[in-house]
Formats: C-alpha cells, sequence, structure tokens
C-alpha cells in the first residue's frame, strides 16, 4: 500500500493551488450579487409597476463623492501594478505586499478621512498603515507559508 496515499495525507497541485481561493470568492460574489438581485426584483414587484421601478434604478446616487470613487479606483490600480513590480524585484518574499501596501493604506484612508479630519487622525492612520500590513506579511508570510505577491 502506497503511505503517500493515506487518509491523513495531503497532495497540493502548486500550479492549480493559487485558483482555489478566487473562485470561492467569486463563487460567494455571484451568489450574493443573485440574493441582492432578488430582493430588489422581489421589492419593487410589491410596489406595484415593475417595469418602472426597474427603470428608475441608478447605479450611482446623486452627487455622489466622485474624487473618493475614482480615487479609489486609481489607488487599486498603483497597489497592483506596484505589488506586481516590487515582488519581482524581491521574488519569492512577500516584500511586494508589504511594502506596496503600507503607503496603499495611507492614502486610501487619507482620502476618505477628508481633509477637515486630517490632524485628528493622522497618528492612527500612520499607526494602522504600517502595523496591518505587517501584522498580515508576519502572519499569513511568514508563520502560515502563505504565498504573498
Amino acid at each position: 500500500m502506497d503511505e503517500s496515499k493515506g487518509l491523513l495525507s495531503v497532495t497540493i497541485d502548486f500550479d492549480r493551488s493559487h485558483l482555489f481561493f478566487p473562485r470561492i470568492v467569486i463563487g460567494i460574489l455571484i451568489l450574493l450579487l443573485l440574493i441582492i438581485g432578488i430582493t430588489n426584483l422581489i421589492k419593487y414587484k410589491k410596489r406595484g409597476n415593475l417595469k418602472e421601478s426597474v427603470r428608475a434604478i441608478r447605479f450611482f446616487e446623486e452627487n455622489y463623492d466622485k474624487v473618493k470613487l475614482f480615487g479609489t479606483i486609481g489607488l487599486l490600480v498603483v497597489y497592483f501594478w506596484s505589488m506586481d513590480h516590487l515582488g519581482r524585484l524581491f521574488p519569492n518574499q512577500g516584500l511586494g505586499f508589504l511594502i506596496a501596501s503600507i503607503p496603499y493604506m495611507f492614502v486610501q484612508a487619507m482620502l476618505f478621512v477628508g481633509k477637515d479630519n486630517v490632524k485628528k487622525h493622522l497618528v492612527a492612520i500612520s499607526v494602522t498603515s504600517v502595523l496591518t500590513p505587517l501584522f498580515s506579511w508576519i502572519l499569513f508570510g511568514k508563520l502560515f507559508f502563505i504565498t504573498l505577491p
């Protein structure tokens, strides 16, 4: 009997293992989309005229904050791009994640805190922007040996 295929053994296909978690997330997102869609459809049907209710749906509310929306999208693009390039400079160490996450979290938090509250929250944002990625890097990359970008 081959002991490598026993009940307590685990085999990992490293060529495909990185696809496992994203598939779970995509499946959950699709399920949540269906739940939201069905509950809204029921709500619109209860209102009476389904066609007019569906036409009245807007993706963006009036007077939405364009700076926060497009700033977040831009920051995400820069974050993923910089994580990739820094990861190539320091391969297999997770430093791309660590080095890119600190400024990303700082700028993202500053974008959402607003101009009026910067001085009030600067210390908390700075500490959180450093400690959260560092904790994640140590926990996942060093303790659990999970590959980080």
